[in-house]
């Protein structure tokens, strides 16, 4: 994560065994901190519509 926060990303996609086994990623907000778990047809527009 601290590799991301430096390169200026704002989200993270974090996708272990247990998001995927539940068929979504844990996406990440850099600049809050705050973290949700989003089925992953979604994670594109759950991104767009928090931006």
């Amino acid at each position: 994560m601290k590799n991301a926060g430096a390169s200026g990303a704002r989200w993270a996609c974090i996708l272990g065994p247990e998001e995927l086994a539940k068929g979504c990623a844990a996406v990440r907000d850099l600049e809050e901190g705050s973290q949700t778990e989003v089925p992953l047809a979604q994670v594109p527009d759950y991104i767009q519509n928090h931006e």
